[in-house]
């Protein structure tokens, strides 16, 4: 496989539900950038390329309080649509890029994967229309899988052979509750999601596949 490291900011907007009891429901719709550096260590050159790719990405997840603590963890799927996808090319290594802003050949529109994490609600002093104000920050894993279409043969064909993304996001919430009291409590996002990103994208076999590919397109 062919792996590289990089990071990202994401923004966006929340919602969440928090019942009486233990659990809760969040929805999020965020922006999410993906750049980092790719090195395909299956060459003798070690080819190098500078990936960026953005993604619209949906995140329903299950809200699981933790019992007489302010600590709750997430889980949940994530839809991701597919917004932009170019790379520089730099053959060997080379300090100067001989293609720059081609478009990522092959890139699916629409790509799945998962989030898990864990986050802290903190009540602030401050309020909005007399309703208190929470900050929540979290640290979060996720993975998408199937970011490009698989040309390989049967024998290799997997699900996260050719391009699949590792993240590990840091971040706040800014929010406040709609009701208060023992009620089921509404929360509403009034602030931005900006989380970092630590990406590793598998470029595939390239390799076994190496005889299949044209010399044009380094990614195709």
């Amino acid at each position: 496989g062919v792996d590289g490291v990089g990071f990202g900011p994401s923004v966006g907007l929340f919602g969440e539900y928090k019942s009486r009891g233990w659990w809760g429901l969040q929805l999020r719709a965020l922006y999410d950038s993906y750049s980092g550096t790719v090195t395909d260590e299956s060459k003798p050159s070690k080819d190098e390329f500078d990936v960026n790719m953005a993604y619209l990405t949906l995140h329903p997840a299950l809200r699981i309080q933790f019992p007489s603590s302010d600590l709750y963890a997430t889980v949940g799927p994530t839809l991701s649509f597919n917004m932009t996808g170019e790379y520089d090319y730099r053959p060997g290594g080379i300090t100067d890029p001989t293609l720059t802003a081609v478009k990522v050949p092959d890139v699916n529109s629409m790509s799945f994967g998962a989030i898990a994490g864990f986050g802290y609600d903190i009540r602030t002093a401050a309020s909005v229309s007399g309703l208190p104000l929470y900050i929540s920050p979290f640290l979060e894993g996720g993975w998408i899988v199937q970011q490009r279409s698989n040309s390989f043969p049967d024998d290799q064909d997997k699900f996260d052979d050719t391009w699949s993304t590792v993240s590990l996001r840091l971040g706040a919430q800014l929010h406040r509750l709609l009701q208060q009291g023992n009620r089921c409590a509404v929360r509403q996002a009034i602030g931005d999601v900006r989380p970092e990103r630590a990406q590793k994208a598998g470029l595939g076999n390239r390799q076994k596949a190496a005889g299949r590919r044209r010399q044009a397109d380094p990614l195709s």
